[in-house]
């Protein structure tokens, strides 16, 4: 799936009926939710499934790095590192 915000991202979530295999979020998106906030309200609707995730900033946000280890998110910054992207995928699955 793709999404350009996240309120279509949820939407589509919730659309399709299953959970996804891996998430891939910009932490600041158009809308009223940044990344790591759809990614908890993903997560929270399954509970019982660990969801492995990236999250992408142009900025560094030092106040959030806590919040994204601990939801078990790899944080990226842009210019995102094509070989530093793909060790990370082959990580996550």
């Amino acid at each position: 799936m793709r999404a350009a915000s996240a309120e279509e991202a949820l939407s589509q979530v919730n659309e399709s009926n299953t959970t996804p295999d891996l998430v891939i979020f910009d932490y600041k998106l158009p809308g009223n939710m940044t990344g790591l906030d759809i990614y908890r309200t993903i997560s929270q609707k399954q509970p019982n499934v660990s969801i492995p995730g990236i999250i992408i900033s142009g900025t560094t946000v030092a106040a959030h790095f806590n919040e994204f280890v601990e939801s078990g998110l790899v944080y990226m910054t842009k210019p995102i590192d094509p070989d530093k992207l793909h060790t990370n995928l082959k990580n996550l699955l």
